[in-house]
């Protein structure tokens, strides 16, 4: 099996990540970090598309919107009311949830 880094790479396209940001900022530097570690470096071959929203539902459903309608690779998110709410708007896109 060929390492995501190594696909990813190799194709010369970008993966476009959303992060949909509940306000717990410190998940996803670590998360940032993480991505750092493997090989993905912001603006060669990764971008993140961000959005944060604490507890408003409809601004929450809103940024869920943009980033499907940026056509994100994948969503990250933390929190029940972040994750329901992407499930919610889409079956084709993966979301990664903490």
């Amino acid at each position: 099996m060929v390492p995501a880094v190594a696909r990813t790479q190799q194709s010369g396209k970008q993966a476009r990540v959303g992060i949909l940001d509940p306000g717990l900022p410190e998940h996803f530097a670590a998360f940032l970090s993480g991505m750092r570690a493997l090989g993905y470096v912001d603006g060669q071959n990764v971008s993140y598309v961000r959005r944060s929203g604490v507890g408003d539902t409809d601004l929450v459903a809103r940024m869920v919107t943009e980033l499907i309608d940026s056509k994100v690779d994948v969503i990250v998110t933390t929190g029940p009311l972040q994750f329901r709410s992407v499930m919610k708007a889409t079956s084709t896109i993966p979301v990664v949830f903490t």
